[in-house]
């Protein structure tokens, strides 16, 4: 509504830098200084890339652990079920 890019990531970031530790991706060097002296951490693109890149596979590798586990415990009830019948 009305505000900047950087107004906005400004705002949020002096509200959220209170009980979250903020990273804010900027090469704008006026707004890394206005994020970091509000305790915000800047990355570069660079570095953001990195971790989005970074977490897409841990998310992924995490999803296909949890959806192993969950075809080994359907196909044990599978054959518990067989071994009683």
């Amino acid at each position: 509504t009305a505000q900047s890019a950087d107004t906005y990531i400004e705002a949020t970031t002096h509200e959220l830098s209170k009980d979250y530790q903020i990273s804010v991706a900027t090469s704008d060097s006026l707004e890394q200084l206005i994020i970091m002296g509000q305790g915000a951490r800047r990355i570069s693109a660079r570095e953001f890339e990195k971790e989005v890149d970074y977490q897409n596979k841990t998310s992924f590798k995490e999803y296909e652990s949890r959806q192993s586990k969950m075809y080994h415990q359907q196909m044990e009830k599978i054959r518990k079920l067989n071994e009683k019948e």
